[in-house]
Protein backbone atom coordinates (compact mmCIF):
# COMPACT_ATOMS: atom_id res chain seq x y z
CA UNK A 1 0.00 0.00 0.00
CA UNK A 2 1.31 3.44 -0.89
CA UNK A 3 1.61 5.94 1.92
CA UNK A 4 -0.67 8.96 1.52
CA UNK A 5 1.12 11.84 -0.16
CA UNK A 6 -0.11 15.37 0.54
CA UNK A 7 0.90 16.65 -2.89
CA UNK A 8 -0.64 13.92 -5.06
CA UNK A 9 -3.78 15.96 -5.81
CA UNK A 10 -1.80 18.57 -7.77
CA UNK A 11 -1.01 16.07 -10.54
CA UNK A 12 -4.20 14.06 -10.41
CA UNK A 13 -5.59 15.33 -13.71
CA UNK A 14 -2.36 16.07 -15.58
CA UNK A 15 -1.30 13.75 -18.32
CA UNK A 16 2.38 14.63 -18.57
CA UNK A 17 4.50 15.69 -15.58
CA UNK A 18 7.65 17.67 -16.29
CA UNK A 19 10.75 18.14 -14.18
CA UNK A 20 9.57 21.67 -13.42
CA UNK A 21 6.24 20.28 -12.15
CA UNK A 22 8.12 17.95 -9.82
CA UNK A 23 10.31 20.80 -8.54
CA UNK A 24 7.24 22.95 -7.88
CA UNK A 25 5.43 20.10 -6.15
CA UNK A 26 8.38 19.18 -3.92
CA UNK A 27 9.10 22.82 -3.03
CA UNK A 28 5.46 23.32 -2.07
CA UNK A 29 5.34 20.13 0.00
CA UNK A 30 8.61 20.79 1.84
CA UNK A 31 8.25 24.60 2.00
CA UNK A 32 11.65 25.02 0.35
CA UNK A 33 12.72 27.52 -2.31
CA UNK A 34 12.30 26.23 -5.85
CA UNK A 35 15.91 26.99 -6.78
CA UNK A 36 17.19 24.75 -3.94
CA UNK A 37 14.86 21.91 -4.90
CA UNK A 38 15.86 22.29 -8.56
CA UNK A 39 19.53 21.89 -7.57
CA UNK A 40 18.70 18.69 -5.68
CA UNK A 41 16.62 17.25 -8.54
CA UNK A 42 19.32 18.14 -11.09
CA UNK A 43 22.03 16.59 -8.90
CA UNK A 44 19.92 13.45 -8.50
CA UNK A 45 19.46 13.11 -12.26
CA UNK A 46 23.16 13.70 -12.99
CA UNK A 47 24.18 11.13 -10.37
CA UNK A 48 21.63 8.65 -11.68
CA UNK A 49 22.76 9.02 -15.30
CA UNK A 50 26.45 8.86 -14.37
CA UNK A 51 26.05 5.65 -12.35
CA UNK A 52 23.86 3.93 -14.93
CA UNK A 53 26.32 4.87 -17.68
CA UNK A 54 29.07 3.24 -15.58
CA UNK A 55 26.93 0.09 -15.31
CA UNK A 56 26.12 0.49 -11.61
CA UNK A 57 22.55 -0.45 -10.70
CA UNK A 58 20.68 2.01 -8.47
CA UNK A 59 18.06 0.63 -6.10
CA UNK A 60 15.51 3.03 -4.64
CA UNK A 61 13.55 1.04 -2.06
CA UNK A 62 9.82 1.58 -2.45
CA UNK A 63 10.23 2.74 -6.05
CA UNK A 64 12.38 0.52 -8.25
CA UNK A 65 15.80 -0.38 -9.61
CA UNK A 66 17.60 1.40 -12.43
CA UNK A 67 20.07 -0.85 -14.24
CA UNK A 68 21.64 -1.65 -17.59
CA UNK A 69 20.72 -4.73 -19.62
CA UNK A 70 22.68 -6.14 -22.50
CA UNK A 71 20.64 -6.88 -25.63
CA UNK A 72 22.00 -9.35 -28.16
CA UNK A 73 22.33 -8.48 -31.81
CA UNK A 74 19.54 -9.76 -34.03
CA UNK A 75 18.29 -9.63 -37.59
CA UNK A 76 15.64 -6.99 -38.30
CA UNK A 77 13.73 -5.80 -41.33
CA UNK A 78 13.09 -2.25 -42.48
CA UNK A 79 9.27 -2.09 -42.70
CA UNK A 80 9.34 0.54 -45.43
CA UNK A 81 11.76 -1.17 -47.82
CA UNK A 82 11.67 -4.77 -46.52
CA UNK A 83 15.47 -4.67 -46.50
CA UNK A 84 17.06 -7.18 -44.10
CA UNK A 85 19.43 -5.53 -41.62
CA UNK A 86 21.39 -6.59 -38.54
CA UNK A 87 20.90 -4.75 -35.27
CA UNK A 88 24.15 -4.78 -33.27
CA UNK A 89 24.26 -5.81 -29.62
CA UNK A 90 23.90 -2.91 -27.22
CA UNK A 91 23.37 -1.92 -23.61
CA UNK A 92 20.05 -0.29 -22.70
CA UNK A 93 18.90 1.43 -19.50
CA UNK A 94 16.09 -0.35 -17.66
CA UNK A 95 13.81 0.64 -14.78
CA UNK A 96 12.15 -2.20 -12.93
CA UNK A 97 9.43 -0.92 -10.61
CA UNK A 98 8.88 -2.47 -7.18
CA UNK A 99 5.65 -4.21 -6.24
CA UNK A 100 4.34 -1.15 -4.36
CA UNK A 101 4.41 0.96 -7.54
CA UNK A 102 3.00 -1.85 -9.68
CA UNK A 103 0.16 -2.41 -7.21
CA UNK A 104 -0.65 1.32 -7.13
CA UNK A 105 -0.79 1.50 -10.92
CA UNK A 106 -2.93 -1.63 -11.10
CA UNK A 107 -5.31 -0.29 -8.43
CA UNK A 108 -5.67 2.95 -10.39
CA UNK A 109 -6.33 0.93 -13.55
CA UNK A 110 -9.06 -1.02 -11.77
CA UNK A 111 -10.69 2.23 -10.58
CA UNK A 112 -10.88 3.44 -14.19
CA UNK A 113 -12.63 0.24 -15.23
CA UNK A 114 -15.45 0.64 -12.73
Amino acid sequence: MLPPLPYIAIFMYMSNITKNDLVLDISTTLSMPKKDVKKVVDAFIVTLVHNIAEGNPIELRGFGTFSVQHRKGRPVRNPRTSEALHLDSRDVPVLKFCDVVKDAVFANYLKKLT
